[in-house]
């Protein structure tokens, strides 16, 4: 029996609360309970246990690298989770059964305004908050060029999207990961570091 057939089975979940915003469906919020199964490695049954999960769908996300500049295409906005202003690589919900290319794609002309990519890479999918969040956060590595730049950004102000886009040399954002003797870095938003950290392993790389 390997490790992941000894864990868990989930033989029961419910919905203890959700809420769906009226207008956009791709917003909502839901409690689960997830009652579970576990087997010990050598076979024999073990005790049940139950689980709280938040579920609020999941999401992707869009390093966007400027090549003829050799740019980073950041977002500034207020994040209400940790009541701060956050600085992120372009991110959005998935609608629902949507494929992640096109959600980011959608994403990326919404919130930065560049309409046409040269390349688009799957970077990673990553599990945001895994003790207590079902997120899936899905992770695009996408080259441009200062010319395919054809929208405005910004966000929809009907998703109450208030954005600031801001354009920073490659290697001035990978130190914004860094703490560079301050307590705390610049950016922390976990995509956004793992992406960083992705862009920044790609370049020593070379």
């Amino acid at each position: 029996m390997t490790l992941n057939e000894a864990i868990s089975k989930i033989w029961d979940e419910s919905v203890l609360w959700g809420w769906v915003h009226p207008r956009i469906p791709s917003l909502f919020f839901r409690v689960l309970r997830r009652d579970v199964s576990r087997t010990n490695q050598d076979g024999s049954a073990a005790s049940g246990m139950t689980f709280y999960a938040f579920d609020r769908g999941s999401s992707v996300a869009a390093l966007l690298h400027e090549i003829d500049t050799d740019t980073v295409i950041l977002i500034r906005q207020y994040r209400a989770g940790v009541n701060k202003i956050e600085i992120e690589i372009p991110a959005g919900m998935l609608e629902i059964n949507e494929d992640p290319e096109v959600a980011v794609m959608r994403e990326v002309f919404e919130e930065t305004g560049y309409g046409s990519f040269v390349s688009l890479k799957k970077m990673f999918s990553l599990s945001m908050s895994p003790g207590g969040s079902t997120e899936i956060s899905h992770s695009f590595y996408i080259r441009v060029k200062s010319t395919d730049k054809t929208g405005e950004g910004g966000g929809l102000l009907s998703e109450n999207e208030f954005l600031d886009v801001l354009r920073l040399p490659a290697s001035e954002a990978i130190l914004m990961i860094h703490s560079q003797g301050r307590k705390n870095p610049l950016i922390t938003d976990a995509k956004t570091v793992a992406a960083l950290l992705w862009l920044e392993n790609q370049r020593l790389s070379k």
